[in-house]
């Protein structure tokens, strides 16, 4: 880029993949395979999101046969249960070019074409110890050693794709799911219990008492009956 170029903003997302620009903005289903780009949406109208750090980039590694076709379903208006179902043929694979992470996108999220600006940034040195902290910068304890590479160094395959395609869920249906091998059954179901009364969701009815042993009706309760103490013996 240079100073009089104009930045524009695509929605469109045709069938053939568009020659893009860099600077200019476009839903990353409209881009062909191997293109750079930076400030990445997650979710469509959420903003930029991922790459916006100095000389981060991404670049698209796979496009779905189907983003764009005219004659399937719109991403836009398909329902959630729609979208938990959709294939690698619906939706865009994007590397991360830092930590080499894979993305799973829609291809309606809005991204822009290029790198980040000042790329050597992390290589900037400082005249003393205390001029990170005149800038605000937080300082790195410890003595740092470079790696001689004398006994390899573990290649770890990169991971499953981050899922950005499954609508985040809303915060009065948040649930989480734990377990802790060490108590029981029935304390983790008191404390389900507990954790329900004290953060009830709104527009919801408490959850009605099951009857149980202590707190069951009075004709199924046992009978009480007086005994003597050496008849308990």
């Amino acid at each position: 880029m240079k100073p009089g170029d104009i930045i524009r903003s695509h929605v469109d997302i045709p069938l053939i993949p568009v020659d893009p620009c860099d600077g200019d903005a476009h839903p990353v289903g409209a881009l062909p395979v191997g293109t750079t780009v930076c400030l990445m949406e997650l979710q469509p109208g959420t903003g930029a999101i991922r790459c916006r750090t100095a000389g981060a980039s991404a670049t698209v590694i796979r496009r779905g046969k189907l983003v764009g076709d005219p004659t399937a379903m719109s991403v836009a208006d398909m329902s959630a249960d729609h979208l938990n179902d959709l294939t690698d043929d619906h939706v865009v694979m994007l590397r991360n070019n830092g930590n080499r992470k894979l993305l799973r996108l829609l291809p309606n999220c809005m991204v822009v074409v290029g790198q980040v600006s000042n790329e050597e940034h992390n290589k900037e040195r400082f005249s003393k110890f205390g001029e990170k902290k005149w800038r605000g910068i937080k300082q790195r304890s410890g003595l740092w050693q470079r790696k001689t590479g004398r006994f390899g160094r573990k290649i770890r395959p990169i991971g499953p794709p981050l899922n950005c395609v499954t609508p985040p869920l809303p915060a009065g249906k948040l649930i989480l799911k734990y377990t802790r091998p060490g108590d029981p059954e029935y304390t983790r179901e008191k404390e389900r219990r507990l954790h329900a009364l004290m953060h009830p969701v709104p527009n919801e009815r408490p959850p009605a008492p099951v009857p149980q042993k202590s707190n069951g009706l009075p004709t199924s309760q046992p009978l009480f009956r007086w005994c003597s103490w050496a008849s308990v013996r």
